[in-house]
């Protein structure tokens, strides 16, 4: 059954691939953007759905008017490596979700999804499950935690269904070339230096079509309230993605592991624990990494 959604960042990385998942599942959707947003990563259904910018002063009216069943806030800012300390940037985030969540209770919306991280749980050495204790060590994973802890208290002041999907490492086509796959994709086609740690941190990716297909899956079946994990299955260590990168592109390009240190703070196993929505859900199979990362390459260098 088709459902009316309001979803926020529809123009970036994952908000574009939700956005584009759920068209195709048949729902009505009104979109924002800011005055300054690119619509690259939305061409192909832009047209296929309402929009509001935020940046003008009738936004929350044009909300209003359509009705939302489902209120869903993809937009957050300060998600690049630079500004994942900058307390400023990250506490807007907060600013900005309450107006959607007063908007919520105003217009009578019946569920809020919003979008957590692995970050909230900190460094942890086996699979995170949603009942280990939240360790955040960055601002962005604080914010994170406090904007859940917002949300979930005003969405069960004024009964409104809450989902808390917290999301470990993604990747896929229209990712920024600032992150790591795009970045290694665009030094090794050009034959740029790269300059790489050990390289052993282990990551289990997950393809960004998959994680949309889950959302919508979601949405389709009605979780109850609650946090829900949604990560990749296999681990994979940064020296070998990278490796298998180069392969693909220039297998006589060099690679220089370690050649910088670790970051601080830098976790060395990502991965989380996904029984308790698998429980609640009909989980997709998910993609095979090695096709993916040949998508990937394609879509940066073609």
């Amino acid at each position: 059954m088709s459902k009316k959604i309001f979803l926020t960042g529809a123009t970036g990385f994952l908000g574009s691939h939700i956005a584009r998942k759920l068209i195709e599942s048949d729902h009505h959707l009104i979109l924002s953007y800011r005055e300054h947003s690119d619509f690259s990563r939305c061409e192909d259904f832009k047209n296929q759905a309402e929009w509001t910018n935020l940046n003008s002063s009738g936004w929350k009216y044009e909300v209003e008017r359509f009705q939302p069943e489902i209120m869903m806030n993809s937009a957050w800012q300060g998600v690049e490596s630079g500004l994942r300390e900058n307390w400023t940037a990250q506490i807007e985030n907060i600013f900005f979700q309450q107006e959607l969540l007063n908007l919520a209770e105003k217009i009578k919306v019946k569920t809020f999804i919003g979008f957590g991280s692995q970050a909230e749980y900190g460094d942890t050495d086996h699979p995170a499950e949603e009942t280990d204790p939240a360790n955040a060590t960055t601002a962005y994973g604080a914010i994170k935690l406090a904007a859940l802890q917002i949300a979930k208290l005003f969405c069960e002041k004024y009964n409104i269904r809450w989902i808390w999907l917290r999301l470990f490492s993604f990747f896929g086509e229209g990712e920024s070339d600032k992150w790591l796959i795009p970045s290694i994709i665009k030094k090794i086609k050009d034959n740029e230096l790269l300059e790489l740690t050990p390289g052993e941190q282990q990551v289990a990716y997950i393809y960004v079509r998959d994680l949309a297909e889950i959302i919508a899956i979601i949405i389709e079946t009605g979780i109850s309230s609650g946090i829900y994990n949604i990560s990749g299955s296999q681990l994979i260590s940064i020296k070998e993605l990278i490796s298998k990168i180069r392969d693909l592109i220039n297998p006589a390009y060099e690679l220089h592991f370690g050649s910088i240190p670790y970051r601080t703070n830098q976790p060395m196993k990502i991965i989380g624990n996904t029984d308790k929505l698998r429980n609640k859900i009909k989980f997709p199979i998910l993609s095979n990494i090695d096709t993916c990362i040949k998508k990937v390459i394609e879509s940066n260098i073609n």
